[in-house]
């Protein structure tokens, strides 16, 4: 089964910079499938280079 995600970069507003919107940052994500992750933490990484600007944490459950 394929993920897609069918929101926009709008939704992200108040969350990011405006230069991620704009593209000038990047935008990454981060596990949870990342091995240093352990599959419960994603993170919303937005870089400028090789520097983090905001970092945006989703902490999941490891058992429903």
């Amino acid at each position: 089964m394929k993920a897609t995600w069918e929101g926009d970069l709008n939704q992200l507003k108040g969350l990011v910079t405006e230069r991620a919107i704009t593209g000038e940052t990047m935008l990454l994500n981060m596990g949870p499938h990342h091995p240093s992750t352990h599959g419960v933490l994603r993170l919303l990484l937005e870089l400028d280079g090789e520097e983090l600007v905001t970092v945006l944490p989703d902490v999941g459950f490891l058992h429903t």
